[in-house]
């Protein structure tokens, strides 16, 4: 099993990085601000704990979008992550044509770790008053971030 590495950093305002890693391949893409991607990876978490079978969170590029599937199996988790050329999320791309840049398995429990390690940083160190600032149109997920922590 090849646990799956998350990372969230915001850049400057409305972008951030999201990076992905196993132990052969790291791949870094551009998030924009069109989409609450951050709340999608909370929620994901949220969702993953609670024995939710199928999560997406979805990044917006401009153009294109990448998306995190996550299937929960028996004892991991399977991930895909995907690349389309418009916005499937939107309706503006057919769903089965994607590019599949990374993929494995991992543990749920380090996924979980590794989003509410993600959130909890944000929090910490930016604040939800500057993120609002950075993000533009969303706000830091506050409400879903602490019934995270305390589930």
């Amino acid at each position: 099993m090849d646990n799956l590495s998350l990372k969230y950093d915001l850049d400057d305002a409305g972008w951030a990085t999201i990076t992905l890693a196993n132990s052969s391949e790291s791949i870094s893409r551009p998030v924009s601000y069109l989409h609450d991607s951050l709340l999608d990876l909370v929620q994901m978490a949220i969702d993953l704990k609670g024995g939710k079978k199928e999560c997406v969170a979805i990044f917006m590029d401009e153009p294109g979008e990448y998306q995190l599937v996550i299937q929960a199996l028996e004892s991991h988790v399977s991930y895909e992550f995907r690349q389309y050329q418009d916005w499937e999320s939107w309706g503006m791309w057919p769903k089965e044509d994607f590019t599949l840049l990374l993929h494995g398995q991992s543990k749920l429990e380090y996924c979980v770790a590794q989003i509410i390690d993600i959130a909890s940083h944000i929090y910490k160190n930016i604040g939800p008053t500057k993120y609002k600032d950075m993000w533009v149109e969303h706000e830091f997920p506050s409400e879903e971030f602490h019934r995270l922590i305390n589930a």
